[in-house]
């Protein structure tokens, strides 16, 4: 959109900034998103699963009076805390889940959520300004 002025919703409302704003959704693959969807719920389970063997291992710690069988679960509970935290690694927020994309043709998927923004300054001084965000709705699976 090319804004001739500034635009205020009210006195006290939001101002949509004189110039170009653009609105912008992700798109996916219907298989891309499948597999990164696949590839995400397995890493939450290893994740969870490492998560839960730290505080095994630090329960057998403090139950524990051996000292060599107490190093080893304080061992065990470390390694599964650096395992816990590589598998966070993978584990990304710009997957959306089912509920949150439509579909918009055979394999494309559109992100319901997206963000509106601007860009402002000089030529060579570029930068972008976040203004919000946008949401898409369907009406019977035609986006509207």
């Amino acid at each position: 959109f090319n804004l001739e002025r500034d635009v205020r919703r009210n006195a006290h409302g939001a101002v949509l900034p004189r110039g170009n704003i653009y609105i912008t959704f992700p798109v996916w693959s219907k298989n891309g998103l499948e597999d990164q969807q696949a590839i995400q719920k397995n890493m939450q389970q290893k994740y969870k699963q490492f998560e839960n063997e730290v505080e095994d291992q630090l329960k057998k710690y403090n139950q524990e009076n051996n000292l060599l069988k107490k190093a080893m679960h304080f061992r065990n509970a470390v390694q599964a805390d650096v395992d816990k935290d590589n598998v966070k690694a993978y584990l990304r927020e710009d997957v959306p889940r089912k509920e949150d994309v439509m579909e918009v043709g055979p394999c494309l998927q559109l992100v319901k959520t997206g963000t509106i923004w601007a860009k402002t300054g000089s030529f060579n001084g570029d930068r972008n300004t976040l203004l919000g965000s946008a949401v898409i709705s369907s009406n019977g699976g035609v986006p509207v």
